[in-house]
């Protein structure tokens, strides 16, 4: 049965794959590249998750894995990123 944490993974890879797709079109802001990771990394587990610690968020977006707008994340990887975030998350209130 799906968690908080299976459902984060999720929707971090998701809206990630759908930010790098649009890098990739908009090379005007190749420089704000890493600093728009790490805004919607803060705004999902902001929202989703009430996580407000700036450490868990740099931590959690290197853990993610490597993602390409056209190649979907394997079944493993997101396994993975899910019990990485399982065991690092706040629990909940």
């Amino acid at each position: 049965m799906p968690d908080r944490a299976d459902y984060l993974a999720r929707t971090l890879i998701n809206r990630m794959r759908s930010l790098e797709a649009v890098l990739v079109e908009d090379t005007s802001t190749a420089g704000a590249s890493a600093t728009r990771r790490l805004e919607l990394v803060e705004k999902v587990l902001a929202v989703e998750a009430g996580v407000l610690d700036g450490t868990l968020h740099r931590t959690f977006l290197a853990a993610m894995p490597g993602l390409t707008p056209d190649k979907p994340v394997s079944d493993r990887e997101l396994r993975e990123f899910s019990a990485f975030l399982r065991e690092l998350l706040p629990s909940e209130p």
